[in-house]
């Protein structure tokens, strides 16, 4: 599901009882205070939903396959997301 997919189900969901323009502002803010979160703080837990966390992955080497030459990759920062029990499938 992609965002637009997200407002338009929203959207139908409470019978169309809020302007779509102000489901969009919503879902808009949502994420900017999710992304906001895990730049100050690196984590955000949303009950029943999951837990986002900024994660670091340290530099390593990796060897070419095709031409043998080694490289080194540098340090980077990932978003984790672990989504909550009540949505794990089995």
């Amino acid at each position: 599901m992609v965002k637009s997919e997200l407002i338009h189900k929203t959207w139908h969901v409470i019978d169309k009882a809020i302007e779509k323009k102000k489901i969009e502002s919503i879902v808009n803010t949502f994420i900017a205070v999710i992304q906001e979160e895990l730049k100050q703080n690196g984590s955000v837990k949303i009950e029943g939903l999951g837990s986002f966390s900024m994660r670091v992955r340290n530099s390593y080497t990796i060897k070419d396959a095709n031409t043998g030459k080694v490289k080194e990759m540098p340090k980077s920062v990932y978003i984790d997301f672990r989504p909550s029990k009540k949505i794990k499938r089995d």
